[in-house]
């Protein structure tokens, strides 16, 4: 099916009919008679494969992916096998992105990630050339410089970039455009970073509430903090025939987990901190309106602004992380009083992620504990009360 044709000064061609029935052939070069019969043995099971319909193995796919970019479109124009869709990052990146269907709030939480693939490899950079060093070391310069200013980033950020990479290479190896990932063997760090905890008392909330007499932020802030929506993705298209005001309850749509089976929305219940929040802006509505916020449709660091402007009119440093610290404030009040099953159903997560990410622990819990054991009345247990002359019959044992 093929044949090796000996050249002068010891190069060697292989040479074969090709899918189009035309003679083919490919200079290898000044190779050795045992690489020109390895290539040979290789193009045989290609065009066997091509002329059967049938699937390469493994190992000829591996083979295949590793082929240099040039040596890989002069095969494929041969007709032996398709040809690479993503030769260099610019062309993987947008492929991924479209093959993973984020939605518009993931997309714009990956920008930096993709920024840092493009400074670090260039966006030209060859996928094939990329090897497990590089990946060391674009571990090494993203804890050095992986900001958007240029600074350090956190292990977990760090952490986080470095599975997406993985990820991302993955999706390479799997369109056949890479013959391994460079990343695999590359681990993780804890991304669980509770130093930026911060939990937003009760107290705190109702003097920012107090400071601002827009009625729309007001009912922001509230939602957030004392119904556990999601701040802007879920707060700012929220509609009025989402709330039951029967039954005190809301329906929260869900941007980010719709892509997933029965996560597109959830029900959450309407306490009274929060219902007098609602009623109040339901009374200066317009007829009509569909939007609770009809106003307020601005991005997230606008909204993060108004609160920190608020926070330096009553003297107070805008703790870090304020829409989320808010949101799991109220999921650490709730575990306190509602099983943890339920309570994960109102987040919108599963209790793994209420428990690692959101639960906190207020600093003045342990005193506050003590305090109150303290004031407890001792009661013995029902075992003390036994004599130890009783005796028990078998019949009661049973």
């Amino acid at each position: 099916m093929a044949s090796i044709s000996n050249r002068p000064n010891g190069h060697r061609w292989i040479q074969f009919t090709g899918p189009n029935k035309k003679r083919q052939t490919i200079r290898l070069g000044k190779v050795s008679k045992r690489e020109a019969e390895d290539f040979r043995s290789r193009v045989e099971q290609l065009l066997l494969s091509r002329e059967l319909n049938a699937q390469l193995t493994i190992y000829m796919q591996r083979w295949v992916a590793g082929l240099s970019d040039t040596m890989h479109q002069k095969l494929s124009n041969y007709g032996l096998f398709e040809p690479r869709n993503y030769r260099t990052l610019n062309e993987l990146l947008p492929a991924w992105e479209a093959d993973c269907d984020w939605s518009d709030h993931t997309k714009d939480i990956m920008q930096p990630f993709f920024k840092n693939m493009q400074t670090y490899f260039g966006g030209s950079k060859s996928l094939t050339s990329i090897m497990e060093t590089d990946a060391s070391e674009f571990r090494r310069w993203l804890c050095r410089e992986g900001s958007s200013k240029g600074g350090t980033l956190a292990r977990a950020t760090v952490s986080r970039r470095i599975r997406w990479a993985r990820q991302l290479f993955l999706f390479a190896k799997r369109k056949n455009a890479m013959a391994s990932n460079p990343f695999q063997s590359q681990k993780n760090f804890n991304e669980v970073n509770r130093s930026r905890d911060f939990f937003v008392k009760r107290e705190l909330a109702e003097q920012v509430l107090e400071q601002t007499d827009n009625l729309e932020f007001k009912t922001i802030i509230a939602l957030v903090r004392y119904g556990a929506v999601r701040c802007p993705s879920e707060v700012l298209p929220f509609e009025w025939e989402q709330v039951n005001w029967e039954v005190n309850t809301m329906v929260v749509k869900a941007p980010k987990t719709e892509r997933h089976k029965d996560q597109d929305q959830r029900t959450v219940p309407i306490f009274p901190e929060l219902q007098k929040h609602l009623d109040a802006l339901r009374e200066t509505a317009k007829p009509g309106e569909l939007r609770l916020f009809p106003n307020h449709q601005v991005t997230n660091a606008a909204l993060t602004g108004k609160l920190e402007r608020i926070c330096r009119q009553l003297g107070e440093p805008l703790w870090k992380k304020p829409w989320q610290n808010m949101r799991a404030t109220r999921e650490t009040e709730w575990l306190h009083e509602h099983p943890i099953h339920v309570v994960a159903s109102w987040m919108g997560h599963s209790p793994t992620i209420a428990l690692k990410h959101y639960a906190q622990v207020e600093t003045t819990q342990a005193a506050k504990s003590a305090a109150q054991a303290a004031q407890e009345e001792y009661t013995p247990s029902a075992l003390n009360n036994v004599t130890t002359n009783s005796t028990v019959t078998h019949d009661e044992r049973c």
